[in-house]
């Protein structure tokens, strides 16, 4: 039967792996919105003749 010290360890160690899941959610959703307005940016350009 685990101790109160291992569910406590146990339980951070679970947070600290939703901690980094949620850190690269929101990276990957930051590159995401990067490159949808660099496409958005180029579409805009090219459609009015800057290129």
């Amino acid at each position: 039967m685990p101790t109160q010290l291992e569910k406590l360890i146990a339980a951070q160690e679970r947070a600290e792996q939703q901690k980094h899941e949620a850190e690269r959610k929101a990276k990957l959703a930051k590159k995401q919105i990067a490159e949808l307005q660099r496409k958005e940016r180029n579409h805009r350009l090219i459609v009015r003749g800057a290129y």
